[in-house]
């Protein structure tokens, strides 16, 4: 089809569309779905995707979350990791992390954000901090629904070598599905979980890389 028709064919179908509706529609059969402007992005003025500043993903969660879910701090550090550097993002390597961590005990706190931005070269640091991960119905063992909360903070690193900043932080909610839980007699708690913990992961990646808004996870 001829860039001539494809203009006539958009503007008849345009005219049975009311208001501002008719340009959207026509704007989204010709250039497609937008896509949407990260928070990060919004905040910072910084398009991560350029690959002009280099990132790395830190996890944290109580030890009663731990106790049920022991790797999930790695899960999540690898998964979103693994997103970021997908949209095109320059994102330090997540297993020197994780051995970084290990060495000093697995335990950090935000006063080891500046010598780890120093020790990767790092330009920022996220921090995906959970207060609750789950993936069962209370009282209700045999019905699964992921449930997890917590907060997703940004530290931009000093060019200078001065401390580490806070950029940008919000609360993080994630509830899947959100009406009508899962049965164990139709899924697996594994598969359950690990199709959780991604749908989590993408939704806390969408903070910081674009997205269309047909694929937003809320």
């Amino acid at each position: 089809m001829t860039l001539a028709g494809l203009f006539s064919l958009t503007g008849l179908l345009m005219l049975g569309l009311p208001g501002c509706g008719l340009f959207v529609t026509g704007g989204r059969m010709l250039f497609g779905d937008p896509a949407e402007t990260p928070p990060f992005e919004a905040v910072t003025d910084v398009d991560l995707t350029d690959g002009d500043h280099t990132v790395l993903v830190l996890a944290t969660s109580p030890e009663l979350v731990k106790a049920k879910f022991p790797e999930v701090d790695q899960e999540v550090m690898r998964r979103v990791s693994r997103r970021l550097r997908s949209a095109g993002v320059d994102v330090a390597l997540g297993d020197r992390v994780l051995d970084w961590v290990e060495e000093r005990g697995g335990v950090w706190s935000e006063s080891h954000l500046g010598p780890i931005a120093e020790e990767f070269d790092v330009d920022y640091i996220i921090v995906i901090e959970l207060d609750r991960f789950d993936w069962h119905m209370p009282h209700s063992p045999d019905l699964l629904q992921g449930n997890s909360g917590g907060w997703i903070r940004a530290y931009g690193a000093s060019e200078d070598g001065g401390p580490i900043a806070h950029v940008m932080g919000g609360k993080f909610e994630s509830v899947y599905p959100e009406h009508r839980p899962e049965s164990t007699l139709n899924v697996t708690e594994k598969v359950f979980r690990e199709r959780y913990l991604d749908r989590m992961c993408t939704q806390a990646s969408q903070r910081f890389i674009p997205f269309h808004q047909r694929d937003t996870v809320l």
